[in-house]
């Protein structure tokens, strides 16, 4: 016996003149309101979007045949206990009601469908699927209720059935535009671009005031790669609706990645002026722009708007903290993110970033202590560990700083910087093998490798290997021409030794004029011309190496040799005593001090 049948809008009238009173005293028995009998027994329209939620009845729902059999009350009263249960969410219990109303009407296509319904909401995909495959057994279902079925394939990831079912509907019903618009929508997440853009022009074609339509005719020019199809369709939805939110989202989006920043801050803009409540999406993105164009201040004006309206929110507290790093206002920094370690002590990145703070701030002991806090946290936290083991090398603490980034090494072996400040470390504490094979690891990696060829030549020399030296820092020179360092190093070790003075000239000269005020540089271009004899123009040089660094005691040292070839006794000797003032272990420099007659430096200056 089918209940819950066709008869269309006659079959619904001719029921509620019937049962009207039994039903009214059911629903008062129920303590249900009167408006709640209106909105079943109403013959309303299709639901707009994949909200499954029972809203209206369809309109072929009820039977004009045996409406006044105990069944058919039982069956009713059944369904009105799974409304009133679905409208108040108490959705287990409205599953259990449309399911005992199925016991009395088991062919009904909307009873399935609602009770599909609940079951894709639980991802009970079997369940659901089920209830879908018995309502579509039946030849008579009204389109709402095939509409509803299709929105439950779709929840279900039936989708290329939920497309066909769509499709059903639409040869009943051509003019129906928002079953187009889920066609279309559907189509597009199948990336089925081209039947997606006919699906939801159809629609505009019906109805041109969709907004929503418009905004997916944007995504699927955006699949499409036509971005000025993109913009128009997004200003056409936004012009429709000026709330529409993802409207403005997608839009400033494509800007963005066209280029165009500032017309995607002028979007976000718009939206914060013309949106109610100033969505805080909103403003997290014009933020997020605004540190991409490096405006530091508009975007900290924003995230101090946000705090004002809630001073808990600790991820605007966090950014706020960033943003005054970035403006090396480390002491506000500190105040923030101590705000945010108050509220949450276990967040590692809050508490690796204050230690950064303390650390630019040179409150080393503040900074190792949070650090440390960190890792008793988390001990595999590899910022920390990086950041931990870089400040030790700093504090020349070589051996806690090489413990820490061999671990860090460990945890990311395919993080190239990692070598190079590990192998910097084994160089400071002289394990010059251990350095060569760290930085060989890291050249392996392909990255950074010039300036891991140039490290390499360090190494080399201090192991006395004169040919791998000369070799990585060619290569360093052949793979960047422009790597000072690498130049001035290998023009000066040819200068010390007295050799190839000619090419040494060149590379120092090369190595100048990349950085002309670079003291040690210049230093070295003294250097050479005193070995090659033009002590006039190596005085020149290391007059004005002095003067760019003027607490170096080898260029000091220098000037006073190059006073002395030119015969400026009282000049050589006040250069080697202030040299000997800035390193008194310079015992090489005592004893040529008194080779050339100048005095015991101990007895003499007190040095």
């Amino acid at each position: 016996m089918r209940l819950f049948c066709g008869g269309g809008y006659g079959g619904c009238r001719h029921w509620i003149a019937l049962v009207n009173k039994t039903l009214l005293r059911l629903l008062q028995a129920l303590g249900v309101a009167l408006s709640l009998v209106f909105l079943v027994i109403a013959c309303a329209g299709s639901p707009q979007t994949l909200n499954m939620t029972v809203q209206s009845v369809p309109s072929q729902f009820f039977s004009a045949s045996e409406l006044s059999s105990p069944q058919q009350h039982e069956a009713y009263f059944q369904f009105i206990m799974g409304v009133r249960d679905e409208l108040s969410r108490n959705i287990d219990s409205a599953k259990d009601n449309y399911e005992r109303a199925l016991e009395f009407d088991p062919s009904s296509p909307y009873l399935h469908a609602r009770v599909a319904a609940i079951y894709a909401g639980k991802k009970d995909r079997d369940r659901a699927l089920g209830h879908v495959d018995d309502a579509l057994k039946e030849a008579d279902i009204d389109a709402n209720t095939q509409i509803l079925l299709a929105d439950v394939l779709v929840a279900i990831g039936a989708l290329e059935r939920a497309v066909t079912l769509y499709d059903v509907v639409i040869q009943r019903d051509t003019e129906n535009h928002d079953v187009f618009i889920k066609k279309g929508v559907l189509l597009l997440s199948l990336n089925k671009l081209g039947e997606a853009k006919q699906a939801l022009q159809r629609s505009v074609d019906i109805r041109p005031d969709l907004p929503i339509a418009y905004y997916h005719l944007g995504r699927v020019a955006l699949g499409q790669d036509e971005s000025e199809h993109a913009v128009r369709y997004f200003k056409r939805a936004i012009a429709g609706k000026q709330d529409f939110l993802p409207a403005y989202l997608a839009l400033a989006k494509v800007y963005e990645e066209t280029g165009s920043v500032s017309e995607a801050i002028e979007v976000h803009r718009e939206g914060l002026m013309t949106l109610r409540g100033s969505p805080e999406v909103l403003r997290s993105e014009l933020v997020r722009l605004y540190l991409k164009e490096q405006s530091y201040e508009p975007a900290l004006v924003l995230l101090e708007e946000i705090l004002q309206e809630n001073p808990y929110n600790l991820e605007a507290t966090l950014r706020v903290a960033l943003l005054y790093i970035e403006l090396q206002q480390f002491s506000k920094a500190a105040t923030h993110l101590q705000k945010v370690v108050a509220q949450r002590p276990n967040d590692v990145m809050a508490r690796d970033y204050l230690g950064l703070v303390f650390e630019e701030s040179e409150a080393y002991e503040e900074a190792i202590k949070q650090y440390q806090h960190v890792l008793a946290i988390d001990d595999k936290y590899l910022d920390t560990i990086v950041h931990l083991g870089h400040l030790y090398y700093r504090l020349k603490n070589f051996e806690e700083s090489v413990t820490l980034l061999q671990r860090a090494v460990q945890l990311e072996p395919q993080r190239v910087n990692l070598y190079l400040v590990l192998a910097l470390g084994l160089t400071q504490l002289e394990h010059y093998h251990d350095a060569v094979d760290v930085l060989e690891r890291g050249v392996a990696l392909g990255e950074a490798v010039p300036h891991f060829h140039y490290h390499l030549g360090i190494v080399h020399e201090k192991l006395d290997q004169t040919a791998e030296l000369i070799a990585h820092m060619q290569k360093t020179i052949a793979l960047d021409p422009s790597h000072s360092d690498a130049l001035n190093y290998l023009g000066y070790y040819y200068v010390e030794r007295g050799i190839q003075l000619d090419e040494a000239m060149g590379l120092i000269k090369r190595a100048v004029s990349i950085q002309p005020d670079n003291g040690y540089y210049v230093d070295s271009l003294a250097w050479a011309y005193y070995k090659m004899g033009r002590n006039q123009e190596a005085l020149l040089q290391l007059e004005r190496a002095v003067t760019l660094v003027p607490d170096d005691p080898v260029i000091v040292q220098h000037l006073g040799e190059v006073y002395l070839s030119l015969g400026k006794q009282d000049e050589a000797r006040k250069a080697w005593v202030r040299s000997l003032e800035l390193n008194p272990d310079n015992q090489t420099l005592r004893d040529v001090f008194q080779k050339h007659g100048f005095g015991n430096p101990q007895v003499k200056e007190g040095i």
